[in-house]
């Protein structure tokens, strides 16, 4: 470990401090509430890397990095798009928003590699938390059901936890808790596994089952195409474990019989039947899906603003002034109801990027997914891929980073797992809470 005069070595005591941060932000990522606010969690992951911060060692390590340039390249592309950009006031709220896109990357890529035993740690705060945040949300609604007996405060966004985390959000944080635990009831090396597999059994049911609730319909199939992933990734595991294999095999299967039989599931069901036959033009015209609508004119604006985007904070904009033009209704509740009296984002992160910064933007975005694909490690990491695929299916249908809760899930998993996990150079470990 490189040495600086001035500064004593690196202790554990450093590295702890950065796990206490990361755990701290984890434990708070599902809430998002007003306080204890998650700005906290963001501030004790900036502190937590000023204590650790050795001059020589950390621009070392951001010179060998290459994770992070995307992430400076799209912040660039941010304030670039202020010298241009219809909507100022859209564009200050847009980078304050994303800050910690840039934030988080740099500071991982500045950090030695942090232990696995750490990263466990940090994963295994942020799945407790989600749980609590589930059992909450269920207990809640089973108060309401009994006021209301009406069984719909089980389903969508009446299950949401808080305001400030959708329910496109929350559903995908339920996802990527399941897979975390599929992934580490099929990993044979976790010693730690056969002290708490019955709690691994009971949070991927609990969060299996939430999802299914939600009804967010890409998180059906991200979760189920993401589940096949992780079944491919242990598939020597499954061989050797047969009855483990049929065991998760089986919960799947409960858990996709379970998700087909709810009322949540149904009407989503009848819901994509009327959008199929609507783009046919055959049954009554029931067009329950304004994304229909809303990506066509989408590469209207993206063929107006091919290079440069329409600028920070004006992406949006440019879309609503093709909407409104539109004669066009979409189903909603019991009739249908003009386009043009609601205002929308894309509905997809990677058309929202094409229309608001331009080629480079898409591009840039895309890298993200596809750039650690270059790397073995991360081709044969499952955290990495499952991660990869379950974010970038759920940005084909929802503008996942034009919220807080988007935000700030992407850009700190994929900081922590993949930015950080680039690093050779380890950080220092004296005390292994959790068994590699």
């Amino acid at each position: 470990m490189l040495k600086n005069n001035w500064l004593p070595l690196p202790s554990p005591w450093h590295d702890r401090a950065v796990l206490y941060a990361c755990c701290l932000f984890t434990a708070l990522l599902p809430f998002q509430l007003i306080f204890p606010p998650i700005t906290a969690g963001i501030v004790a992951v900036m502190l937590a890397l000023v204590l650790r911060f050795r001059p020589s060692q950390n621009a070392r390590l951001l010179l060998q990095n290459r994770s992070y340039l995307p992430w400076m390249g799209l912040f660039l592309l941010l304030i670039i798009g202020l010298f241009y950009t219809t909507n100022a006031r859209e564009a200050g709220r847009d980078i304050t928003l994303k800050i910690s896109l840039i934030l988080f990357p740099i500071a991982f890529a500045a950090l030695p590699k942090i232990p696995k035993v750490h990263v466990k740690i940090a994963m295994a705060t942020f799945l407790v938390a989600l749980a609590v945040a589930d059992i909450y949300a269920l207990g809640n609604a089973g108060i309401s059901y009994f006021t209301t007996n009406s069984s719909d405060v089980f389903f969508y966004d009446s299950l949401t936890f808080s305001r400030m985390v959708s329910v496109h959000h929350f559903s995908l944080y339920n996802s990527f808790g399941a897979l975390v635990l599929m992934h580490y009831l099929l990993d044979t090396s976790s010693k730690a596994l056969r002290k708490h597999q019955v709690l691994y059994w009971l949070g991927l049911l609990l969060f299996s089952v939430v999802v299914a609730l939600l009804s967010v319909r890409i998180q059906y199939v991200a979760l189920i195409i993401s589940m096949g992933l992780v079944f491919f990734y242990h598939r020597k595991n499954l061989l050797m474990d047969k009855k483990k294999g049929l065991i998760l095999l089986g919960l799947v299967l409960a858990i996709l019989g379970g998700i087909m039989a709810m009322e949540g599931t149904q009407q989503r069901l009848r819901e994509t039947l009327d959008e199929w036959n609507s783009m046919l033009g055959a049954g009554e015209g029931k067009q329950t899906n304004p994304r229909y609508y809303l990506w066509q004119e989408a590469f209207g604006v993206i063929g107006d603003n091919v290079v440069f985007g329409a600028g920070t904070g004006a992406g949006d904009d440019a879309l609503q002034e093709r909407v409104e033009k539109l004669d066009v209704y979409y189903w909603v509740g019991d009739g249908n109801l003009p386009l043009a009296e609601f205002r929308y984002n894309f509905h997809n992160e990677f058309l929202q990027h094409f229309a608001t910064h331009g080629i480079f933007g898409f591009l840039l975005l895309l890298w993200l997914f596809l750039g650690p694909l270059t790397l073995s490690k991360f081709r044969k990491n499952p955290l990495v891929g499952v991660f990869l695929l379950l974010t970038f299916l759920s940005f084909l249908t929802e503008s996942m980073l034009e919220r807080q809760a988007g935000v700030l899930f992407f850009g700190f998993f994929y900081s922590l797992l993949i930015v950080n996990g680039e690093n050779e150079l380890e950080a220092v470990v004296d005390h292994p809470i959790v068994n590699k």
